[in-house]
Order: structure tokens, then C-alpha cells, then sequence
């Protein structure tokens, strides 16, 4: 079948947990070119993976019809904008709802400035935060954002965010307290900074490990409270991060670099994986201002 003839017309509800009230539409997927270029009027979260066989009775241009699942299952799943300029466009909009996203680079690269300028972000979208530090006290954190104009003070008063300082020494009950602080303030956006010293108080490193998997299972638990993990890279080391397994429970990595040619000095992002999302693969300059953290143009590509 030509591309130009594969139209795909589904009735809703689509949802089968949609109860007997919802409102019934009318979605349109239809391709529209043989690049399998998709159009929809509209789109809604479905099961789309479960339509698939459906999809190719009408559809049997299996190449074609790949394109358009992809598609549809990019525009199915719900993003959280991290409000960081030149960021989300790069990232189809923001990081997937409800994701366990790792931010890590050596010291100084500007991963803690990320952490709270993206629990910023969400709290001038009414969006709930909490932001678990295990090297900073509460106090030092907001002291040094105030530099940026984020007040946090003013919506910690008014329950919509928490900074708290976590005992590295007492891991063992990070996740008991994250669940708690979570539910304290229904929170929409988390940040726990850093990972790094989790071997302060464990001396095995498969330990740290199993600590680590178990905080990354904890998270993807709240399925509506998307997380972002700081972690560390040792100067010269060619990881991703401390330990080494970090990279492995979540579902985007992104590379904070602060290189020095010279006297000159220049910071990068990098977006090492993310999942769900057709993301940006150059190395993206940025710059630290009285703002916060924006990205620039990206000066190489990998």
C-alpha cells in the first residue's frame, strides 16, 4: 500500500480504563508522505503498542508503519519541561513524566545550580518540589540561589517545596525519607544531590550498588514525581559516574563538562541517553549567569 493511502482511524475512548462517561473523539493518525511524516487530530494517551496489530491490517507497509508507532508513542508520553532555556527543545519538550534522569560531571560544572534552577522551574508552573542535599545544609543551598532570584523561602512557608539536608552516614533509610518527603508535599519534582558520598558509610562497594538500585526502584515508584539524581565524576575519570552503576537504573544520562584550553574556560552539556525521547546529540555550549544555567549553540558535532 502506498504511504500516501495508509490512513488510520481510531474512535475513543481510547483508554479501556476510561470510565463509561468520558467523552468519546475521534483520532485521525494518517501518514502522509512514504517518509511516514504522521499528522494526528488529535492525540491522546493510549496503549498504542496493544493497537498495533490493528494498525498493520491497515497499514501493512511494515517500514512505514514503524515510523508511525514511533511516532505516536514519542506524542503519547507526557513531558515535564525543566524550564532550563535551550534545554526542552532538545529533549522533545522536557524530561518524561514521572523519569529517574541523571545529571553528573566533575566539580564545579554547575549540577547543583541545575538540580534547583529546574525545582525553580517547576514551582513558577504551580508544580510541587523537593530537593534532598547530602553534602549542603538547607541554609548554605538557599543562601547561594538567592544570587539567582530564587526565593525558595517564600514557597518552602507556603508547603510547596522542602530542602532538606539527608545524613550521607544514614543511606540505609534515604528512600523511607525521600517517600516521606515526597508525600509531604505531593511533590511534582525531586532532586537528590549527590550520590556521590554514598560510600562514605559503606565500604563495600556492591553495597553501594544494591543501595543505588534500591533508591532507583524507590523513585520509579512515584510515577508522578519526576526525579533528577546528582552525581560525581572524579577528576581524569573516564565514567559516567561514582560508582559506576548509576548510569545504569536511570533513564537519561546528561554530562555537565568544564574544560579549560588555555586561560579560556567553557562549560558543555552533553545528552549521553534518554529514554522515549529523539533527543539532541551534539555537545551543547552553556553559561552560568545572574539567571541560572541557559545553552547555546552547539559548536561540534558528535
Amino acid at each position: 500500500m502506498h504511504a500516501s493511502a495508509c490512513r488510520i482511524w481510531l474512535q475513543g475512548p481510547l483508554n479501556p480504563s476510561s470510565s463509561a462517561g468520558t467523552s468519546r473523539e475521534s483520532h485521525l493518525y494518517q501518514a502522509s508522505s512514504p517518509s511516514g511524516t504522521l499528522s494526528h487530530h488529535p492525540t491522546s494517551h493510549t496503549n498504542i503498542m496493544g493497537l498495533f496489530p490493528l494498525f498493520l491490517s491497515i497499514c501493512p507497509d511494515r517500514s512505514m508503519l514503524f515510523k508511525m508507532v514511533r511516532q505516536l508513542l514519542y506524542m503519547s508520553v507526557k513531558r515535564i519541561k525543566t524550564g532550563i532555556p535551550g534545554l526542552d527543545g532538545l529533549i522533545e519538550g522536557g524530561l518524561v513524566q514521572g523519569s529517574v534522569n541523571m545529571i553528573t560531571g566533575s566539580a564545579g560544572t554547575g549540577k547543583t545550580i541545575f538540580g534547583a534552577q529546574f525545582i525553580w522551574n517547576g514551582l513558577q508552573k504551580g508544580e510541587t518540589g523537593v530537593y534532598i542535599s547530602l553534602e549542603e545544609s538547607p541554609e548554605d543551598i538557599k543562601e547561594d540561589m538567592k544570587i539567582f532570584g530564587w526565593d525558595f523561602e517564600k514557597y518552602e512557608k507556603k508547603g510547596l517545596c522542602k530542602i532538606i539536608y539527608h545524613d550521607p552516614a544514614q543511606v540505609n533509610n534515604l528512600s523511607t525519607v525521600m517517600t516521606e518527603e515526597i508525600s509531604n508535599v505531593d511533590a511534582n519534582r525531586l532532586v537528590i544531590d549527590s550520590t556521590s558520598v554514598f560510600g562514605l558509610n559503606i565500604e563495600n562497594p556492591s553495597q553501594i550498588r544494591r543501595r543505588l538500585f534500591g533508591l532507583a526502584s524507590a523513585l520509579k515508584k512515584h510515577t508522578d514525581t519526576t526525579a533528577i539524581i546528582i552525581t560525581e565524576i572524579p577528576e581524569d575519570s573516564k565514567a559516567l559516574s561514582r560508582w559506576g552503576v548509576e548510569e545504569f537504573v536511570v533513564d537519561s544520562v546528561l554530562i555537565l563538562n568544564y574544560l579549560g584550553i588555555g586561560e579560556e574556560y567553557s562549560r558543555s552539556l552533553m545528552i549521553r541517553k534518554m529514554r522515549r525521547t529523539d533527543h539532541g546529540k551534539d555537545i551543547y555550549p552553556f553559561e552560568i549567569s545572574n539567571k541560572g544555567i541557559s545553552l547555546g549553540t552547539p559548536k561540534m558535532n558528535l
